[in-house]
């Protein structure tokens, strides 16, 4: 189905939902405890993403969703720092200039990706890393412990002074290949390898080292 004739509309509205996003994180700024203004921004976000995935605008609707993702895991109750309002503007900023971009029909040159990647980072500050483990992982877990195999639940804890977080995360990544099957890590290993985190992580691991061995 064409919807191009819907475009003019859907300009009007996408720019009403981001005018909406700015204003109110001016007032979340005012009430950072205010959740009632985080669920409208979210369910502006949502509506956002919805439109532009109807229009076809991909680029539109992967960003919206990482917006809507995001603020979603802001609504959990994470204090609103002035850090994460600033990645917000910033965000919403580039939001407006995709959008530009997508009803020129052109390619964007904004890096959209690291201003979303450097939000994420922020949020992530302070929070405890959170495992999602999909069927497929479950069951290759289950199998390991048919083979004998112990499933470890590692948190990790870098020093706040480390240099290079990336460096030591490899480090460790790698040490306990040597020793079993890294079933999955929280956050994604892209994203430690990114430094899109704290300090703290997470690491799912099979293997038949004892626990004293794994921490020498």
């Amino acid at each position: 189905m064409d919807f191009s004739e819907y475009k003019d509309v859907f300009i009007a509205e996408a720019r009403e939902y981001i005018q909406s996003l700015n204003d109110s994180l001016l007032e979340l700024e005012k009430h950072p405890h205010d959740l009632t203004i985080l669920d409208g921004m979210f369910r502006a976000a949502h509506s956002l993403k919805g439109m532009a995935g109807t229009m076809g605008y991909q680029a539109l609707q992967e960003f919206t969703h990482q917006m809507e993702d995001t603020l979603n895991a802001l609504r959990t109750g994470k204090t609103i720092t002035t850090e994460i309002s600033n990645h917000l503007f910033t965000a919403f900023d580039q939001l407006e200039g995709l959008l530009d971009d997508t009803i020129r029909s052109s390619e964007t040159n904004l890096d959209y990706q690291g201003v979303l990647a450097n939000l994420k980072g922020e949020v992530a500050k302070g929070s405890t890393p959170q495992l999602s483990i999909d069927e497929l992982q479950r069951e290759e877990i289950r199998h390991g412990q048919r083979q004998g195999l112990k499933t470890l639940e590692i948190l990790v804890t870098l020093r706040s002074n480390v240099l290079m977080k990336s460096v030591r995360v490899y480090t460790i990544l790698e040490t306990l290949r040597q020793v079993g099957t890294i079933i999955e890590t929280a956050p994604p290993i892209s994203q430690l390898e990114e430094e899109h985190f704290d300090y703290d992580f997470i690491i799912i691991l099979q293997t038949t080292a004892t626990t004293e061995d794994i921490h020498h």
